[in-house]
């Protein structure tokens, strides 16, 4: 797969307000289309690695290689979500 067209599923847990997430280290899952890695949500939140994440808030969200690449490990702030 090209990696500009690849999305990445990854998993994120976070504060309540989401202004310090994480990254929960797990083997992101790979998708070609964006309706496709969306889908997939859901059931990234119901895995054990989620479930057991000593977090507050638990996400799924699908993102780009460049930005996978940014964020690596570091805590990040996703409070722009809840706008």
């Amino acid at each position: 797969m090209d990696g500009a067209l690849t999305l990445f599923l990854v998993i994120f847990g976070c504060s309540d307000d989401m202004s310090r997430c994480q990254r929960i280290d797990t083997p992101p899952t790979t998708f070609a289309s964006a309706s496709i890695c969306n889908s997939q949500e859901a059931a990234a939140l119901a895995t054990k690695e989620a479930m057991s994440a000593d977090y507050p808030t638990i996400i799924a969200r699908c993102v780009n290689g460049k930005q996978l690449a940014a964020w690596g490990l570091k805590t990040i702030d996703m409070s722009n979500l809840l706008r």
